[in-house]
């Protein structure tokens, strides 16, 4: 039995399987587009046996895959969404107050958060412009990102020309990200495309409320758990979200934040993530 993760090592071990005959392929997908170009839709068809499986980590992914053209269909495609080890992931965070000094953060404020590389997928650029759009209502409101990478100069006029400039703090990378998910109230991801996004898991983990745009792969996640949604790339709808969550109590932040943490456990958990490897890796062809 082989495991593979993307594309490419997947089809030498689909190539391979055709001399050495393996128990059973497992080629693990983690992204949408992977199966864009013509050639490697070809290859799929042609290398899959009987005893090859695509798992996606998504219902996106998995919709996807279906509709590619790959000849694969709802006997050989399987959805295992990615999961985190929340009880770890809970241990490994900091309170507050200490992980907000541990930044530098002001402790007093309302803070908006994410996590991921600065680049341009992510649509940071459009909470720059969201919060823009709301910052004089609410002066006590922030925004912090955790992550480095290409963007950060772009990141940075924008904020410059937005009038941010002592309201958004770009923290660049940190070791363990997930260490200082508590010092935001609010988890944002604002996303143009994801496989799954584990960042949004991450924040849930810290029982947080969380606002996405309506991408597929975070779509479903956000309507289960009653998080706040908004169109893809659209800086207006945003900040509407940013705004409802400043006018909720604090009490209904706290019960957000625990809807989210009950969704999370419920779906995205270690123990389930576990028991569906095991149904497929045992499971008679």
């Amino acid at each position: 039995m082989v495991v593979a993760h993307r594309y490419k090592p997947m089809s030498l071990f689909l190539q391979l399987n055709r001399w050495l005959r393996f128990g059973r392929v497992i080629g693990i997908q983690h992204g949408i587009g992977d199966f864009d170009r013509s050639y490697r839709k070809r290859e799929m068809r042609r290398l899959l046996r009987e005893n090859c499986y695509v798992v996606a980590v998504s219902q996106a992914v998995r919709e996807y895959l279906l509709r590619a053209n790959l000849g694969i269909d709802e006997r050989n495609c399987v959805r295992i969404d990615n999961a985190i080890d929340i009880a770890a992931a809970e241990r490994m965070q900091l309170t507050r107050e200490y992980a907000r000094r541990q930044l530098g953060l002001p402790e007093g404020s309302f803070l908006f958060g994410t996590i991921g590389r600065l680049v341009s997928v992510k649509g940071h650029i459009h909470l720059l412009e969201a919060f823009a759009l709301i910052k004089d209502e609410f002066p006590q409101a922030n925004v912090a990102i955790i992550g480095e990478g290409a963007c950060r100069a772009e990141l940075e006029a924008a904020s410059e020309r937005l009038g941010l400039h002592d309201r958004v703090f770009l923290l660049g990378s940190r070791v363990q990200a997930l260490r200082y998910v508590k010092a935001f109230d609010v988890f944002v991801m604002p996303s143009l495309s994801e496989g799954l996004p584990l960042a949004l898991l991450e924040g849930m983990s810290g029982h947080l409320p969380v606002i996405g745009s309506d991408i597929p792969a975070l779509l479903p996640i956000l309507e289960g758990c009653g998080g706040g949604i908004f169109p893809v790339g659209q800086a207006d709808g945003l900040a509407e979200c940013l705004r409802d969550s400043l006018e909720f109590t604090e009490d209904q932040l706290r019960e957000q934040g625990e809807r989210c943490y009950q969704y999370l456990c419920v779906t995205h958990s270690i123990e389930e993530y576990r028991r569906k490897y095991r149904q497929l890796l045992t499971a008679s062809d």
